[in-house]
């Protein structure tokens, strides 16, 4: 019910804090505090600001608001640290590695597949700043993600029910929160107060497309058990972070890499393949395949120590 509860307040939250945030973002990148053309982080952040569509600013606004409601719905739970189920990991670097590596390498072969087949083409744009702002916020996003997910909400959950209905609840749960994202194509010229939550309707209209359905929540689903699966067997986060980070590296790095054909954009191949590399039944595919393979790794590693 709590949970439920939270869900619902961090949407409202993040609703009316997207379009705060577009024009405090626009007017920020308007004074133009850094050159533009630097290639530092002021450069970058300028660039960011700048070109961001109102898309973005309310992703990141429901991760905010995420964020901030989260020490409220603890405090109402009344968790603490040894509630959690988890436990010190003496090989956490091996299993973090073992996991990086394994979903990075899968996901980007996929990906290479995708171009031979001319589903997506070369467009090499990456420098030595973009790509270390791809690891950070794969790392960023994979440690926070995984702390709430996987950390948080399924020792939470765990507390009152059995390990098979609370890895379907969390997975369900986060395929549903990663679904909360603007439609492809869908952009807001001049958002105002109200913007964000007609937004939040456009988001929840997707539901209604069964290809979509197929194309993306169920390889969602399949990510979040693959990470609970590993949460639970290791009874640490290190693993399901190194896949965590391992596949938002690949997303990331690919994009930068890559750009759609026209017949992608027409949503020729769904629900097969998708608009990127998370999307379709071949994704689905290729993550249960590295979560098989990250599981025999780690367990033939413990083995030999």
């Amino acid at each position: 019910m709590k949970i439920g509860i939270y869900f619902l307040v961090v949407l409202a939250l993040g609703a009316m804090l997207a379009p705060i945030l577009y024009n405090l973002g626009k007017a920020v990148a308007g004074f133009r505090i850094v050159d533009p053309k630097s290639e530092g982080l002021g450069g970058y952040l300028h660039k960011v600001l700048a070109s961001s569509g109102f898309n973005r600013y309310f992703s990141r606004s429901i991760q905010i608001a995420a964020l901030v409601c989260l020490w409220p719905l603890l405090r109402s739970l009344k968790v603490r640290r040894g509630d959690l189920g988890l436990e010190r990991n003496p090989a956490r670097f091996s299993h973090f590695g073992i996991g990086f590596a394994i979903a990075a390498v899968f996901l980007l072969a996929m990906g290479a597949s995708y171009v031979a087949l001319d589903y997506f083409r070369s467009e090499v744009t990456l420098n030595a700043g973009r790509f270390a702002s791809v690891v950070t916020s794969a790392l960023a996003a994979g440690a926070v993600e995984e702390f709430f997910f996987r950390g948080i909400l399924l020792g939470i959950v765990l507390r009152t029910a059995r390990p098979f209905s609370a890895l379907l609840f969390v997975s369900a749960f986060f395929s549903l929160v990663h679904f909360l994202k603007p439609p492809v194509g869908l952009e807001v010229a001049n958002p105002q107060m109200g913007t964000g939550f007609w937004m939040v309707g456009q988001i929840f209209a997707q539901f209604g497309n069964p290809i979509f359905i197929a194309a993306e929540f169920t390889t969602l689903f399949a990510v979040g058990w693959i990470l609970g699966m590993a949460r639970l067997r290791t009874r640490s986060l290190w693993l399901p972070f190194g896949l965590h980070a391992g596949w938002i590296f690949s997303l990331k790095l690919y994009t930068e890499l890559t750009k759609l054909t026209p017949r992608l954009r027409r949503g020729e191949f769904l629900p097969w393949v998708g608009t990127d590399l998370k999307v379709g039944i071949v994704p689905l595919v290729v993550v249960a395949l590295t979560g098989v393979v990250a599981f025999f790794l780690v367990r033939k590693t413990a083995k030999k120590t």
